[in-house]
């Protein structure tokens, strides 16, 4: 489920590269499939955090072992540590602010 969610953005990514160099070459009806596809990738990238969210979070309170555990909070505070706090919001704001920038521009 997850990984074929990696795959799915990653397609639905190429073709948002595609549509969008269309459209920097003058082709203006692409705006709607850029619109489209931006919706999409927003929606299903949301969702997939939450999806890792829970499932991942099941997985480690209920299948690894205490010392485990702790080795892999460690391994999330370091990347928060690296990333900045709040980097999962930012990269949904960032999802959400794609989906409305695709809806202007088909507007």
């Amino acid at each position: 489920m997850l990984l074929r969610d990696h795959g799915r953005r990653r397609s639905l990514l190429e073709q948002l590269r595609t549509a969008i160099g269309a459209y920097a070459a003058g082709e203006t009806t692409s705006a709607s499939e850029i619109a489209v596809l931006a919706d999409e990738f927003a929606d299903l990238s949301i969702e997939h955090m939450r999806k890792e969210n829970v499932i991942l979070i099941d997985l480690i309170e209920n299948n690894l072992p205490p010392d485990k555990r702790l080795e892999v909070t460690e391994r999330f505070l370091a990347i928060e540590e690296e990333f900045g706090p709040g980097y999962c919001e930012r990269y949904e704001g960032l999802a959400n602010d794609l989906q409305e920038e695709g809806r202007r521009m088909a507007a």
